[in-house]
């Protein structure tokens, strides 16, 4: 009886010791069947082997195992391809695990025809005028608007130094070669109608391509300071000191220091913009002291010609006159 107490004891015993076991990989096995029936990124997850739980074991999942649970993407929306592409390529601390995330983002803009990130950001930046009429060089010094009074002065002050002067002269003499003056500076005078214009926009590329124009109705006129006294032209229309791109050319009045320019209205000059420039010779200014340059030679190569003495052949002469036969 005593050996059927005790065998019945350490019965009891083992199944008190075994249940919580039995229990525990019963609830970690229903949990396990509900959370590998979910999807994660379209792909189910593969657990690992059943473990054998201690009595005091947790069946929680650790906290680590959690952090690691990947979570899915959103699809980008619709013109947020491009920022967020941008941002991923411009952070250098972004791991390499996300280069497929990068692709699959750029691929949607390249199907729907949008332009690359890299040719955004090579148009985004400031480029280089084009040469257009002036070149590259071309600088604004100042604009001045016309006013609607018909007795209105517009005054021009700017200073040369005389490196700047020294260019000028090239070009006022214009005695060196085309290469050198290809690299003189003028001193310009323009006038646009404010039609022409967009005033919210920066000047300068407008200018660029754009060919002055000037009225030919009078009522304008410039006073400026000539070999110790003033002169005054007409600019509507400019007779004497035109360009063939239309422009005044004021680099015959130009001096080292401040150099002043006065325009004198006659009349309503409101919707026109007055515009002083300098640059480079144009195109068509090289043209007009080439043609100029071969008009001369040719000139001077027939003043030799008509220098030369005149040849006579004498043989070529009739004989000489007959004497009269004297009776």
């Amino acid at each position: 009886m005593r050996a059927i107490s005790i065998c019945k004891a350490k019965s009891s015993t083992w199944s008190l010791i075994r249940r919580p076991q039995l229990l525990g990989h019963q609830r970690y096995d229903r949990g396990r069947r509900q959370f590998s029936g979910r999807r994660n990124g379209g792909r189910r997850r593969r657990m690992k082997p059943t473990k054998r739980l201690r009595p005091d074991q947790s069946i929680v999942p650790e906290p680590a195992a959690v952090a690691r649970t990947p979570t899915p993407t959103p699809p980008p929306q619709i013109g947020q391809t491009k920022v967020e592409t941008s941002s991923k390529q411009a952070s250098p601390t972004k791991d390499n695990d996300n280069d497929d995330d990068v692709h699959m983002e750029e691929r949607p803009s390249e199907e729907q025809g949008q332009e690359p990130v890299q040719a955004a950001l090579s148009q985004s930046t400031d480029e280089p005028m084009p040469p257009g009429i002036y070149g590259s060089d071309m600088r604004v010094i100042a604009v001045e608007r016309g006013q609607d009074s018909k007795k209105a002065r517009i005054e021009f002050a700017f200073p040369i130094d005389e490196a700047n002067y020294a260019r000028t002269v090239t070009w006022k003499e214009q005695k060196a070669s085309l290469s050198a003056l290809r690299n003189g500076l003028c001193i310009s005078l323009a006038c646009h109608p404010i039609t022409q214009l967009e005033l919210q926009q920066p000047l300068s590329p407008q200018l660029m391509s754009l060919a002055s124009t000037w009225p030919d109705g009078g009522g304008l006129s410039m006073k400026v300071a000539y070999l110790s006294t003033e002169e005054t032209f007409s600019l509507s229309p400019p007779v004497l000191l035109i360009t063939p791109d239309c422009t005044v050319d004021l680099s015959m009045f130009i001096k080292v220091g401040d150099n002043k320019l006065q325009i004198r209205q006659h009349k309503d000059w409101s919707e026109h913009v007055f515009v002083l420039l300098s640059h480079r010779p144009t195109e068509k200014q090289i043209e007009k002291v080439k043609r100029k340059r071969e008009e001369d030679d040719g000139w001077e190569d027939w003043k030799k010609k008509m220098a030369l003495p005149i040849k006579v052949d004498l043989s070529k002469l009739s004989a000489p006159f007959p004497t009269s036969n004297s009776n």
